[in-house]
């Protein structure tokens, strides 16, 4: 069993697929896998992965899904690895991140189930244009995502005890599934720059705040009137952030 699952969602993801995957089989530390739920791709997407040694991957999946959370879900169910992360095809990791993972994991005082750590935003040409993630805080998370979820890694008991991602979700599940832990959720933070993801889509947006809203009432049990000035002041502040970034 290895130390560590990373499950890639992809579709069409020849663009930046291979440099996803180069960094991850140059990390330092090499007790992982890596576990691709395709999801039917018709480009070059699977031929780049049968370009890569076989050795690192457990499980190769190509077939049609719903959505990501639905092929997070079917990646979960084959993942061998104690712990458990996701890269998008876009993302890449710092060479250490490993490492640097395990090392938190195995000196930590207590028993954990999930550990984020920080992630630099880019753009699609690579520029850096902001640094995301902070220590998980239950009165905060409430009020918004505050930990970066790109190469955070979960505990596989965590999906035991809390279940696989909502699939009604297409942007914000991930919020979602950290919310119905609740108090089961033992975390920690690596402070430490472990990941760049590549800035936009749909979390990023109106979508992604739409459902942070929803998984609030559901999962968070906020009060609608709160959640819903909460979600005025995050529609805001992502005006905000749009007009910083895009102007780096």
């Amino acid at each position: 069993m290895p130390f560590f699952s990373v499950i890639i969602a992809t579709y069409n993801s020849q663009k930046t697929l291979k440099r996803a995957l180069d960094s991850i089989i140059e990390q330092t530390f090499t007790d992982f896998e890596i576990v691709i739920a395709d999801g039917a791709s018709k480009d070059d997407t699977m031929s780049i992965i049968k370009s890569f040694d076989p050795k690192y991957f457990g499980i190769i999946l190509s077939e049609k899904d719903s959505g990501i959370y639905d092929a997070w879900n079917k990646g979960v169910n084959v993942a061998r690895g104690e712990w458990i992360c996701f890269l998008g095809s876009d993302d890449y990791f710092e060479k250490d991140a490993f490492k640097s993972y395990h090392n938190a994991i195995t000196n930590s005082s207590t028993k954990l189930n999930y550990v984020s750590s920080k992630v630099c935003l880019v753009t699609t040409a690579g520029r850096q244009i902001g640094i995301i993630g902070k220590p998980w805080h239950k009165k905060t998370f409430k009020k918004y995502m505050t930990v970066a979820h790109v190469g955070s890694m979960h505990h596989r008991s965590l999906y035991s005890e809390c279940g696989l991602y909502d699939t009604t979700y297409k942007s914000s599940g991930d919020y979602e599934l950290l919310l119905r832990a609740g108090d089961n959720l033992k975390a920690g933070f690596l402070d430490k720059l472990t990941a760049f993801m590549e800035y936009g889509g749909t979390s990023a947006g109106l979508v992604g705040l739409k459902e942070t809203y929803k998984a609030k009432i559901v999962s968070g049990k906020v009060p609608k009137f709160k959640a819903f000035i909460e979600h005025l002041d995050a529609c805001a502040r992502l005006i905000v952030r749009r007009f910083i970034y895009e102007r780096k």
